[in-house]
């Protein structure tokens, strides 16, 4: 099961209601917001592919997102204690678990939405369709991206 990265790269001030739509569904409410999708959520991120950018995440990356980044309710940063009451001995092991569709972020609390900085060196272009620009698919491309990021 693949598990895409999606990142809002534009704001969605003049977005037509049906990409507001879309992009609520993928929980993506601000501009450097990442959320986690698999693969049944194709369809959204063509829908608002003016808007994101999307690629399969790596375990490594998910691993220090999760790290970084991640989030429980209450804004609390996740810690080691947190996942070994989940049953898992580190955030690479979780990582593996969320790539093999053996576990969920929200399985004890956590939110599914990860707040990132701009990336260092700055979007290309946020017009354009990547390679040349921020948009769209990008393949293995997003894990520089979100490391970039965090």
């Amino acid at each position: 099961m693949n598990l895409y990265a999606v990142i809002l790269v534009r704001g969605r001030v003049n977005a037509s209601r049906r990409i507001k739509d879309a992009l609520d569904s993928l929980r993506l409410t601000r501009v450097n917001h990442c959320s986690l999708v698999d693969e049944s959520g194709k369809g959204m991120l063509q829908v608002c592919k003016d808007y994101v950018t999307w690629g399969a995440i790596d375990a490594e990356t998910l691993a220090k997102l999760i790290e970084k980044r991640g989030m429980l309710s209450g804004d609390k940063p996740v810690d080691a204690e947190v996942l070994k009451k989940g049953g898992f001995e580190s955030t690479v092991e979780f990582a593996n678990a969320l790539l093999a569709g053996k576990a969920k972020l929200d399985a004890f609390g956590m939110k599914k939405i990860f707040r990132l900085h701009p990336p260092r060196g700055g979007y290309k272009k946020v017009k354009l369709a990547y390679p040349r620009g921020a948009l769209g698919f990008r393949k293995d491309g997003i894990n520089e991206l979100i490391r970039s990021m965090m």
